[in-house]
């Protein structure tokens, strides 16, 4: 007679939400511990705003919030069977967040609702934040009653078209939002400028926007950054003419023909202002999260404002797609100017 073996039930395959949240917790851990861990490690790297603003916080607490949180957060997205007291933990960690991003939020529709912002989507990247922490905190809640083999190949796919959402999201709710105010100098960003010396749609609609916050009274000075034209006529020289068919007069405009990148036009800029820091930046929506990311690397203060378009560029997507590879490519290199800059040289 054969021994007969016990019936031990197989382990259940982890859920296809629960897999795609790890992915989702996983990105978020990681920005969080690559921010604060950079802020610690050199000036200016720090970019945990872009996931949680933690400025409400101690200068000396922020980065270990950012670094714990991240930590643990990456911890339960690669082990998610862990026990119960670090599933405890992780959900603590998360409730705290959660309470970090409503408070962020809250502060966004305040000064969006007391027209301290110009305008900005109704929709705020907080409240995008606060949902993924809730789901994050819902399935470590599930997590705790069962035990199932986890997928992590799904979980990691979702991490990746969760980071590209979350840039596409700075984008369209940051790139969007238009935070004009009294400044020192309006920076306009060059697009292309034809043969004959017209400008663009894009570089259009940049300069009309500029020239639009120069007569509003917001700033005395309009610096004009670009690259060659297409011909003979500069990118700067090409928006200096348009901009002075708007009624800006020549000697208040200040033209930088070494605009040939984002971070060269934003160099060049504090050299034209100076000790004044203020600036308001030009750009089209997709460009404006590189340039806020740079302008904090550079020391200026800029505040973004999103052109406004006459018509939707054709090539938008491209734009929007080539500007979220940029961003990723500006955000892990440390701009070496800096030092540079910090000493004066």
């Amino acid at each position: 007679m054969s021994e007969q073996r016990p019936n031990v039930p197989h382990p259940i395959r982890e859920s296809m939400g629960t897999a795609c949240i790890r992915g989702i917790a996983g990105l978020m851990g990681l920005s969080l511990a690559l921010n604060a861990a950079g802020g610690v490690l050199w000036p200016r790297f720090d970019a945990t705003v872009w996931m949680l603003d933690l400025r409400m916080l101690p200068a000396s607490m922020a980065p270990a919030v950012g670094l714990v949180g991240g930590a643990l957060l990456i911890a339960w997205a690669v082990r998610p069977a862990s026990g119960f007291w670090m599933r405890c933990t992780v959900t603590l960690a998360c409730a705290a967040m959660l309470g970090i991003a409503i408070a962020n939020g809250f502060e966004y529709y305040r000064l969006l609702l007391g027209r301290s912002l110009h305008s900005g989507p109704w929709l705020a990247w907080s409240v995008v934040v606060a949902a993924a922490l809730l789901l994050i905190i819902s399935s470590l809640a599930i997590s705790g009653h069962q035990r199932s083999r986890p997928r992590h190949g799904i979980a990691c796919i979702a991490g990746g078209v969760a980071a590209g959402a979350f840039l596409l999201a700075q984008m369209t709710l940051f790139g969007t939002t238009d935070y004009r105010r009294p400044a020192d100098a309006i920076l306009v960003f060059g697009a292309r400028v034809y043969a004959d010396g017209t400008p663009s749609l894009a570089a259009a609609d940049r300069v009309r926007t500029g020239v639009e916050l120069f007569h509003a009274g917001l700033a005395k000075s309009l610096i004009l950054s670009g690259g060659p034209g297409d011909g003979d006529v500069h990118e700067a020289e090409g928006m200096a003419a348009y901009a002075e068919t708007l009624g800006v007069p020549r000697d208040a405009m200040v033209l930088d023909y070494n605009g040939l990148n984002t971070e060269a036009s934003l160099r060049n800029a504090r050299q034209s202002v100076g000790n004044r820091e203020r600036v308001l930046v030009v750009s089209h929506f997709y460009h404006m999260a590189r340039i806020k990311l740079c302008a904090e690397r550079t020391g200026l203060h800029a505040y973004t404002v999103p052109a406004r378009q006459q018509r939707t560029l054709a090539r938008t997507p491209y734009y929007m797609a080539r500007e979220a590879a940029a961003l990723v490519v500006y955000y892990f290199r440390r701009p070496l100017w800096i030092r540079g800059v910090e000493t004066g040289r």
